[in-house]
């Protein structure tokens, strides 16, 4: 793996540093900070000219880390979630006491999702890995602005913030860039859903995971229970 992304170590370094990294995801290119890093998450927020109490949704490597970051879940959803995931399904529940509170909402939740990398995206599953983190990613924009589609605008976005001190571009070469679909336009962005205190759930947002995959499996395992 360290043949095909001879930047992953230094990803990983820059991450924990407190740097903004520019990264692909399972659907929208995003920008990832240290949760556990004070100047990570006010890198983040001044360059995403964000509120630092909005919190954005964390990709992670696998299941366990989802069972430490959360509390509990309620109902069938260990099954639901564990059969579902990997997809482009973010969801929120309660935070958990270990969840880094960077990611933490007003309301007490963390929004999660487990990607399914495409082969080309592989090394980003050698990176969640590897920081064995939950990894906070938003889309390449001003909040509040549309979201950048294709990574040689999304470098000059970052670029022209003047902020080059804050940020971590890796050098993907030119084949993976191309990979990333420049001037495709925007890929569906991920499902969001909350699960709710009762065990039953709320649609957020409609994304690349359509309402009858999930309602069908949460219908399976809660008719088992």
């Amino acid at each position: 793996m360290q043949d095909e992304a001879p930047y992953l170590d230094a990803f990983a370094e820059a991450w924990v540093k407190g740097r903004v990294c520019l990264h692909p995801t399972d659907t929208l290119l995003g920008l990832s900070f240290n949760p556990h890093s004070l100047a990570g998450a006010q890198n983040f927020a001044s360059i995403k000219s964000r509120a630092p109490d909005k919190s954005p949704i964390s990709l992670i490597a696998n299941w366990d880390l989802a069972v430490q970051t959360w509390k509990p879940l309620p109902g069938p959803w260990s099954q639901v979630l564990q059969d579902l995931w990997p997809a482009s399904l973010s969801v929120i529940w309660e935070a958990s006491d270990l969840c880094p509170k960077a990611i933490i909402a007003a309301n007490g939740t963390c929004g999660l999702r487990l990607p399914n990398w495409s082969p080309d995206k592989q090394w980003m599953h050698e990176l969640l890995t590897k920081l064995d983190a939950p990894f906070p990613s938003s889309s390449v924009n001003l909040s509040g602005q549309a979201a950048i589609g294709d990574w040689a605008t999304a470098v000059q976005f970052l670029k022209a913030e003047g902020k080059d001190d804050m940020v971590f571009i890796p050098d993907l070469g030119e084949n993976q860039i191309r990979a990333l679909g420049e001037g495709s336009g925007l890929p569906l962005p991920s499902t969001l859903i909350r699960i709710e205190a009762g065990g039953g759930w709320t649609m957020l947002r409609e994304g690349a995971l359509n309402r009858a995959s999930i309602q069908s499996t949460w219908e399976n395992y809660a008719k088992r229970s």
